[in-house]
């Protein structure tokens, strides 16, 4: 970013190149479905054949990039795998994207993330928000850069697992803004565009979520602590009673 800075300064422009396949849908797909769906068949034979112990890592918020196979086991860590990986090619095909060198590698890190923190369930509502935001702003919603904003964006799947659905999907809206134009400061020569957003997004929204969150916990612990302090006063009496009566 800064050394494209010098370089505007010094009146040199650095055009962004765009080279990228198309047409190869079928193939690819074929491709990467067979791939997900050995893997999904290797998952369930380690597994024993079921998805057992599957809802439980669903639960995890993925904070903190938590390890699958330690936690849950590697049977189920390929079956989170390979269901991200249908989830994720069968969105690009659903809206109609390309299937190429930028959105594939965008899939397989998904995949791969599979096994440290994202599934479905945190994964989800971050692809909602860019597909909200899709709606509402002026970018092809089917382009390879739209396509790769909503797969590369699942890096703030943490903010849906650990805050909630709704904070997941307007994270998802606000890295589909920020990314899409943030390429302006460094001109293409950061391919680490959509995780430098996410940066962004997370270091906005975590303190407002704190701070939200905070704020709730005292009439939570009041509340408790109402609550024992009648469950206390409710046994001593009890307690009285009960020697009143031996008495």
């Amino acid at each position: 970013m800064f050394f494209l800075a010098i370089l505007r300064s010094m009146g040199i422009d650095v055009k962004a190149v765009s080279v990228i396949s198309s047409g190869n849908n079928l193939f690819f797909s074929i491709l990467l479905y067979s791939i997900f769906t050995i893997m999904l068949l290797c998952g369930l034979y380690i597994n024993k054949w079921s998805f057992k112990g599957y809802r439980e890592l669903l639960e995890q918020t993925g904070k903190g990039g938590p390890d699958f196979t330690e936690l849950s086991g590697l049977g189920l860590t390929i079956i989170n795998m390979a269901l991200l990986g249908f989830l994720a090619t069968s969105y690009v095909l659903v809206i109609g994207g390309e299937l190429n060198g930028p959105t594939i590698g965008g899939i397989l890190t998904v995949v791969g993330f599979g096994a440290t923190g994202k599934h479905l369930r945190n994964v989800i509502p971050i692809i909602i928000g860019v597909f909200i935001a899709k709606l509402l702003n002026i970018y092809e919603h089917n382009s390879t850069a739209a396509i790769i904003v909503a797969l590369f964006g699942t890096t703030l799947a943490p903010v849906s697992g650990y805050y909630g659905v709704i904070p997941g999907i307007i994270a998802g809206i606000l890295h589909m803004a920020l990314t899409m134009n943030i390429g302006i400061l460094h001109g293409g020569m950061n391919l680490y565009n959509n995780g430098f957003s996410g940066g962004f997004i997370a270091a906005v929204m975590i303190p407002v979520l704190n701070s939200i969150m905070t704020k709730k916990q005292p009439s939570v612990q009041i509340t408790a602590t109402s609550d024992m302090l009648k469950k206390t006063i409710g046994e001593n009496q009890q307690s009285y009673f009960g020697a009143d009566k031996r008495t």
